[in-house]
C-alpha cells in the first residue's frame, strides 16, 4: 500500500504540473492517495485529503453536482471512520439530496449512499431506521443489477445485519 500511495503521489505532482491544483484529474488522483492513506491506518489524514477533493469539486462542478455528493461520500465515510457518525450521516444526507435530484432514486451511486447513511444510522443506535435505508438501497440494487450480483449482496448482507441487531433472526 506504501508504494500504491507513493506512486500515486507521484502522478498527483505530474498532474497538478500539467493542468494546476484545481483540476478533475487532480483530484481523482488525491482522492486515490487519500484511500491509500486510509488504508495505511490513518483515518485523519485521509479525512483531509478527501475535505480537499470535495473543495475542488464545488470548485469546479458546484454544489448540486453527482461528482460533489461522491467526494462528500468519501468525507462522511473518513468521518465515520474517526467516530463521529452523526456528522458522517449529515455529510450523507446532503449527498443524498444531491443523487436524488441529479442522478434519481434508481442509480448505483443513491443505493450506495443509501446503504452507508444505514452504517452511520445504526452506529447512532437507531436499528430499525438502518433497516430501511438498507431495504431501500437493496431494492434499488436488485431493481438495477438483479440478485446475482456484489452490489445486492452487500445490501443483502447489510440487511441481515441490522434485522440481526432487531432480534428478527427467523
Amino acid at each position: 500500500i506504501m508504494i500504491a500511495r507513493e506512486l500515486a503521489e507521484q502522478a498527483l505532482a505530474i498532474r497538478r504540473e500539467l493542468y494546476g491544483d484545481r483540476h478533475r484529474d487532480c483530484a481523482a488522483t488525491l482522492a486515490n492517495v487519500a484511500t491509500y492513506t486510509y488504508n495505511l491506518g490513518r483515518p485523519l489524514q485521509a479525512l483531509e485529503l478527501a475535505e480537499e477533493v470535495l473543495a475542488i469539486h464545488r470548485e469546479l462542478s458546484g454544489d448540486g453536482h453527482p461528482d460533489t455528493a461522491s467526494a462528500m461520500c468519501n468525507v462522511a465515510f473518513y468521518t465515520n471512520a474517526l467516530r463521529q457518525p452523526q456528522q458522517a450521516l449529515e455529510l450523507a444526507e446532503q449527498a443524498l439530496a444531491i443523487q436524488l435530484a441529479a442522478l434519481g432514486e434508481r442509480h448505483p451511486d443513491t443505493a450506495v449512499t443509501l446503504n452507508s447513511m444505514a452504517t452511520y444510522v445504526s452506529a447512532l443506535g437507531d436499528q430499525q431506521r438502518a433497516l430501511e435505508l438498507a431495504q431501500q438501497a437493496l431494492a434499488s440494487q436488485h431493481a438495477l443489477f438483479g440478485l446475482r450480483h456484489p452490489a445486492t449482496a452487500k445490501c443483502l448482507h447489510n440487511t441481515a445485519t441490522y434485522l440481526s441487531k432487531l432480534g428478527k433472526t427467523s
